[in-house]
């Protein structure tokens, strides 16, 4: 049995979540939620992803941050 687990990501998907994770030049945090199917043998393949946007959040700093409602009910 493997013991670590992939996660596959199109080049598309790749691109859109990297930028969107470094946009911020690393002043705060950002977040993403990544849906995926399992495949098989600990492979898992992202099949749609939510960027969260800054209104989604309550607070954010370097070192945390916190969802508002609405975007945790997301």
């Amino acid at each position: 049995m493997n013991a670590s687990n992939v996660l596959n990501l199109s080049g598309d998907a790749y691109r859109q979540i990297h930028a969107h994770l470094l946009s911020s030049q690393l002043l705060c945090e950002e977040a993403a939620f990544l849906f995926a199917r399992f495949d098989s043998d600990s492979i898992f393949s992202v099949v749609e992803w939510i960027l969260i946007p800054p209104i989604g959040f309550v607070t954010r700093s370097p070192y945390f941050l916190e969802l508002t409602d609405e975007m945790r009910a997301y």
